[in-house]
């Protein structure tokens, strides 16, 4: 946790294991009386899930959070026009962990809960936001 934001890093390499942890988080957080905003940020990094298998399924699997951050992956099947348009909730795609970090340490805020979904590293995006969040205190405004 850093200045109110909590990041939290679960596994998750199937729509099923996405929406289970997005739905428990959502639960958690009205069951607190929380304000902030459940961001959910994705790595589609299992063989199924890059070839596109849960094109479908994935935004199901996300209704429960605020915000969807994905890292589109140019050698994944998944079509991520088709996914952000689709999506319930306001998504959006970046083809790298620098700029998927840059733009969560920007609209963060205290009060935010920032779950990093993936079946791998992630390229130590856990790390590198809680260390950007922790520089830039600008996300407290």
């Amino acid at each position: 946790e850093v200045d109110g934001i909590s990041v939290y890093d679960d596994f998750a390499h199937h729509p099923t294991a996405i929406e289970t942890t997005l739905k428990g988080m959502a639960a958690r957080i009205r069951a607190e009386g929380g304000s902030g905003r459940l961001i959910a940020v994705i790595e589609p990094r299992s063989n199924t899930m890059k070839m596109g298998v849960h094109q479908h399924e994935l935004n199901l699997a996300c209704q429960s959070a605020d915000t969807v951050v994905w890292l589109r992956d140019e050698a994944s099947a998944i079509d991520f026009s088709s996914l952000l348009a689709d999506s319930a909730v306001p998504s959006y795609a970046f083809p790298s962990v620098d700029e998927i970090t840059a733009y969560l340490e920007e609209i963060c805020r205290s009060g935010d809960r920032v779950v990093i979904m993936s079946n791998g590293g992630f390229g130590g995006i856990h790390n590198k936001l809680l260390a950007a969040l922790s520089h830039h205190p600008a996300h407290l405004f």
